[in-house]
């Protein structure tokens, strides 16, 4: 009869090396949701300009159009 293996492929790890990396593991994983979060957030405001820049365009054309330019 063959004898099994029974010793695991991958190392064991220690507990508090488990610990670490389920901590930089929760941190990296704030960090991209902050990042997310200001990405929607510049984005809103980018738009924001957009729309006031066109606001501000549309009444200068309007006030060229009264002033005969």
């Amino acid at each position: 009869m063959q004898e099994r293996n029974t010793t695991s492929l991958l190392p064991s790890v220690p507990s508090d090396v488990h610990a670490m990396l389920n901590d930089m593991l929760a941190k990296a994983t704030r960090n991209a949701e902050a990042q997310v979060e200001r990405t929607r957030q510049f984005e809103i405001k980018r738009e924001r300009e957009m729309v006031m820049k066109a606001k501000r365009d549309a009444e200068n054309k309007r006030r060229n159009i009264l002033q005969g330019h």
